[in-house]
């Protein structure tokens, strides 16, 4: 996968992954909303807000919904 824009919408911008050796991508982006965007426990706006993941934060992509609408992410402090 290249280098690229994730979601135009939020400013989410990755880095190419590394190759792969165990099966695992991980892939690191960076978050560049203004405002911030809310790190929540399923997707879905209705769900608990675990932390606001607020401008230019770090996150590691670790899967994404079976629709393709949602990113579930890693925070740097481990929350999921």
């Amino acid at each position: 996968t290249s280098a690229g824009t994730v979601s135009p919408t939020l400013g989410i911008t990755t880095t190419s992954p590394a190759p792969v050796t165990s099966g695992i991508i991980t892939v690191s982006a960076t978050i560049s909303a203004p405002a911030g965007v809310n790190l929540r426990s399923a997707p879905a706006t209705g769900e608990n807000v675990l932390r606001l993941l607020e401008g230019a934060a770090a996150v590691s992509i670790i899967g994404r919904s079976a629709d393709g609408q949602w990113l579930q992410v890693q925070a740097d402090d481990g929350t999921r």
